[in-house]
C-alpha cells in the first residue's frame, strides 16, 4: 500500500511539472516582447555553469539617482526598445529596493561567453502573470546571438 502511495505522488508532481512546464511554454509564445538597453555586462561562472549578469541602463538614470521609487515608466518604441522617449505605449516596471523587478542574470552554454561580447540589448518577455523572462541577448540592430 504504501509503494502505491509514493508512486502515485510521483505521478502527481510529474504532472504538475509537465503541466506547468507546459504552460510556461505557451505562455512565452504568446508573451509581448520588449528589449532594454544592457550596460556593464559582467560574466562570471559559478557552480551553476556560466552566466552574465545584467545592467539595465535605465536603472542607474532613474532608480538609483531618484531613490527612492515604487515604480519605473518606461516607454515602447515601434521596434519594441524600451526606453525613456515618450510614446504612446508606457511600460511600468515595479521596483525592488535599487532594481527592476526583471531578471538579472543570463545563463548561456559554457564556452561560449564571445558570442556574447557585441550584446547591446536584452530580449525580456512579459508572461500574462507580469513577470518578465530573459529571452536572449541582442546586437545593435536588435539581432539575437
Amino acid at each position: 500500500m504504501r509503494n502505491k502511495l509514493i508512486f502515485l505522488y510521483a505521478i502527481c508532481l510529474a504532472v504538475c511539472f509537465g503541466g506547468y512546464a507546459i504552460y510556461t511554454q505557451h505562455a512565452l509564445k504568446k508573451a509581448q516582447t520588449f528589449y532594454f538597453k544592457i550596460e556593464n555586462r559582467d560574466p562570471l561562472a559559478l557552480m551553476s555553469g556560466e552566466y552574465m549578469q545584467l545592467n539595465y541602463s535605465f536603472e542607474w538614470e532613474f532608480i538609483v539617482e531618484k531613490a527612492p521609487v515604487k515604480e519605473v515608466t518606461l516607454y515602447v518604441d515601434e521596434r519594441g526598445v524600451a526606453g525613456n522617449v515618450k510614446t504612446d505605449k508606457p511600460l511600468v516596471i515595479p521596483v525592488h529596493r535599487i532594481t527592476g523587478r526583471l531578471p538579472h542574470q543570463f545563463y548561456f552554454k559554457e564556452g561560449t561567453a564571445k558570442k556574447y561580447d557585441t550584446a547591446a540589448y536584452a530580449q525580456l518577455k512579459r508572461l500574462p502573470d507580469g513577470r518578465f523572462l530573459i529571452s536572449g541577448l541582442a546586437d545593435e540592430k536588435l539581432k539575437l546571438l
